[in-house]
């Protein structure tokens, strides 16, 4: 049995076997421990609620014709809403776009096929593109990439088949028809098919004319189709996230618009070519402590021997050396084919004023730079015996980068889970038409605001069945306009795609969730801390006022719910969750049960993060009549200006006229201590 694997894995053929190996400890290391991100959950939740069948109408808005992968993905998948199953789905459809390039790529150039396996490595572990565990989007995209790559291989077939000519034809033109105008990333890339054909002809047109002729009439009907929908696209159809907005660029200047053009395009082929490749070379991008940096290298060193070992020792059908005319040909065509591919792939994003950039989000577009890149980097570098080292090293290093990033979305995962298990036990239940304001979430660069309003009505609409939301949660820094009057019942009308919400700013909580410290919801009265950025102090001094406990249900039959698959076990052994409950408490004047939580904490050596979470406790005490053990806490707490300032707030807000005199002489004299001036 060990013989015949280590015969298999020394043929050309086990190459499929070693880009899926290359995939899986790239970015399945960390699968079972990461859920859904970004607009995944708009998916999920949309087919929840209406089934599959409607994704179709989902996408109208922007992409028509994305929702029928949809349909196909989920039928493949058996209609599962499992984050794992769509992470490895991500995976699968990664793998096939890799394998889908060494194909075509073994097709146009059958005596490179050796060279061919790095283009395809390098394209399975591009390191541009960091947003791979996005996973229910982004399958889409490399089952897009993987499917247009083929339309090209098909084309190929039909050329060197004539018998099969039309049928495979039809299935290229399809194919390469549907990958680029649903994705639409892929739109430029369409320009490289002639080439494609120049360099196919090329072995048997000798003549210049002969070789143009015959390569435009065999592109006709795809450039037919490709100026067909660019017509439609352009003219006809405007997308609501994705407008055209060419004719307007060239409007204002032509001129101005032309020497940006050529700018941007530059930048984007530096950055695909490039800049996307230096990345996982710069140690910062790298944790520096703890045991992950040890094992990033150790998957590095891994990677790095054993796809060497396993090149070194493949053979091709009939290998032989390229003799030195056949190298230098090669050269030239995958020279020329990648460096059209790095300048045409720009055009949709051109299009649309949209950036290129090695910089979240916006690396999703170097999605259409893979080939070209990739290719690039094989043809530069390929100087037999250091070549190989130095292609192998990269692979290796990009392989352990994007472990890195991996880990990253772990990381991300858990702080949203962590935020919906805190925002539970501080609020079981909510009143419908509440809205969840916040700035913005610690986490918030991998959930936008709009997605994050999907797992809120989840947990807290389970049973919705229709477009209306009954809640909704927004991060002003990402939707600045959504909220134009900060006074009580203003309207916040909200939609996202065909989702609906309707509520108005006196049906708020506002909250506020620190990287260091557990979710608060505040109260009308709480503190703004002074030394804030202006912008940031202005949203807290105008939203905090408006914040509405009675949205909250403490008592309820049916309490939020959050289903495990999505948002991993309940995690009660932790600082946070007394911290919640006791907050809870506290606002249904509770005192002995938040002074009971506090010290079941302190029994389990939590303690408060910050000095906002011991602001429950010095009211408890107070207000049960324990001055003492409150001035105690709040003696111990004077650190800086902004500490003096949360107390000094909290003593004043518990002067009122419902107070006992007792309450009243206490708060007076801890004003006193603190240097505070009375309200």
């Amino acid at each position: 049995m060990l013989v015949k694997i280590k015969q298999f894995f020394q043929k050309y053929e086990s190459t499929p076997v070693i880009l899926a190996l290359l995939v899986l400890v790239s970015y399945g290391l960390t699968l079972p421990f990461i859920g859904f991100f970004m607009d995944d959950w708009y998916l999920i939740w949309f087919k929840h609620i209406f089934g599959a069948p409607q994704f179709p109408q989902y996408f109208a808005v922007d992409r028509p014709f994305m929702g029928y992968f949809y349909i196909l993905a989920n039928t493949l998948l058996g209609g599962s809403e499992s984050p794992l199953a769509w992470q490895i789905f991500a995976l699968f459809t990664r793998w096939l776009a890799a394998w889908s390039i060494l194909g075509f790529l073994n097709t146009l150039w059958p005596e490179a096929k050796k060279r061919n396996i790095l283009v395809a490595a390098l394209a399975a572990v591009f390191p541009g593109f960091t947003q791979q565990w996005i996973a229910a989007i982004y399958s889409f995209f490399f089952a897009c990439l993987a499917g247009w790559v083929f339309s090209l291989t098909l084309m190929l077939k039909a050329i060197r088949q004539p018998k099969h000519f039309w049928l495979y034809t039809a299935f290229s033109l399809v194919l390469g028809i549907y990958c680029y105008a649903a994705s639409e990333f892929y739109f430029g890339l369409e320009l490289i098919r002639p080439v494609v054909l120049w360099i196919e002809f090329s072995r048997s047109k000798p003549t210049f004319l002969a070789r143009l002729k015959t390569a435009f009439v065999k592109w006709l009907p795809y450039l037919a189709a490709y100026i067909g929908f660019g017509v439609w696209r352009g003219f006809f159809y405007t997308s609501a996230h994705h407008e055209v907005t060419l004719s307007e660029q060239l409007s204002q200047s032509p001129l101005a618009f032309l020497l940006d053009s050529i700018r941007k395009t530059v930048q984007a082929v530096v950055d695909g070519a490039f800049t996307s490749w230096l990345n996982p070379l710069n140690l910062s991008n790298y944790p520096e402590k703890g045991k992950v940096p040890l094992l990033i290298l150790a998957e590095i060193i891994f990677v790095f021997i054993g796809f060497l070992f396993w090149y070194s020792r493949i053979k091709t059908i009939n290998a032989k050396e390229q003799l030195a005319s056949e190298e230098a040909q090669w050269q030239k065509e995958a020279f020329w084919l990648a460096m059209i591919s790095l300048v045409v792939a720009i055009l949709p994003f051109l299009a649309a004023n949209l950036p290129v950039s090695t910089i979240y989000p916006f690396d999703r577009f170097l999605l259409a730079y893979i080939f070209g890149s990739c290719l690039f980097v094989v043809v530069l570098v390929d100087k037999k015996q250091i070549g190989l080292i130095f292609i192998t090293l990269l692979i290796a290093v990009s392989s352990g980068y994007q472990v890195t990033q991996s880990i990253y979305y772990k990381n991300m995962y858990q702080q949203q889970s962590d935020f919906f298990w805190q925002l539970s036990w501080r609020a079981p239940q909510l009143q419908k038409n509440t809205i969840v304001l916040s700035e913005e979430l610690p986490f918030a660069e991998v959930f936008s605001s709009d997605s994050l309003t999907a797992p809120l009505n989840m947990i807290y609409n389970p049973a919705q069945d229709n477009e209306n939301m009954a809640f909704a949660l927004l991060q002003i820094y990402q939707l600045p306009d959504t909220i134009k009057n900060y006074s009580p019942d203003q309207p916040v009308p909200y939609t996202i795609r065909n989702f609906i919400f309707a509520g108005n700013t006196s049906q708020m909580i506002v909250i506020k969730k620190p990287a260091d410290g557990c979710l608060r919801v505040l109260t009308p009265e709480d503190y703004v801390d002074a030394t804030l950025k202006e912008k940031s102090r202005e949203f807290w001094q105008a939203a905090t006022p408006l914040s509405n406990l009675n949205q909250i249900i403490p008592e309820t039959d049916s309490p939020a719910n959050l289903p495990e698959k999505y948002f991993g076990k309940e995690k009660t052994d932790q600082w946070c969750y007394y911290f919640e409950k006791a907050d809870l408490a506290r606002q249904q004047g509770q005192w002995q049960n938040v002074i009971d939580l506090y010290t079941q904490a302190e029994l389990k050596h939590f303690k408060p993060l910050n000095v906002y979470e011991w602001i429950p406790l010095i009211q408890a005490y107070t207000f049960s009549g324990n001055i003492e053990k409150a001035e105690e806490i709040s003696s111990k707490l004077l650190n800086d200006d902004v500490t003096n300032g949360v107390l000094c707030n909290v003593w004043n807000n518990m002067i009122d006229n419902n107070s006992p005199s007792l309450v009243k002489t206490a708060v007076d004299n801890e004003l006193l201590i603190l240097k505070c001036k009375s309200q």
